[in-house]
């Protein structure tokens, strides 16, 4: 997964910055991406790969009232190696939390 971050962040043309964050049964890891950018990593194998956008949650979400904090999709990528596909995905960082406590 680590590879798979350097790789994506090399194509992308970015430098990420540790440490690292591991996602969901070590299947995502992200790191920030420069100053404004968060890059994210989801490790899928190659048999199940390709059915959702790595992006279908964000891209969904563009009717949410632009006053909710969220990452705005700037690129994409896809990885292939050893039986898994890796989608990164290149989003401007948010530094407050997405949902914020204060807004249901």
């Amino acid at each position: 997964m680590e590879a798979a971050l350097g790789e994506a962040a090399h194509r992308l043309a970015v430098t990420t910055s540790l440490p690292c964050v591991w996602g969901w049964n070590g299947r995502t890891i992200s790191s920030r991406a420069g100053t404004d950018h968060w890059l994210r990593v989801e490790a899928t194998p190659d048999d199940r790969a390709g059915t959702p956008s790595p992006l279908q949650g964000i891209t969904r979400a563009e009717n949410v009232p632009d006053a909710v904090p969220r990452p705005r999709p700037h690129a994409t990528v896809r990885l292939n190696k050893d039986g898994w596909t890796h989608d990164a995905s290149l989003l401007t960082h948010n530094p407050h939390p997405v949902v914020p406590p204060h807004t249901p």
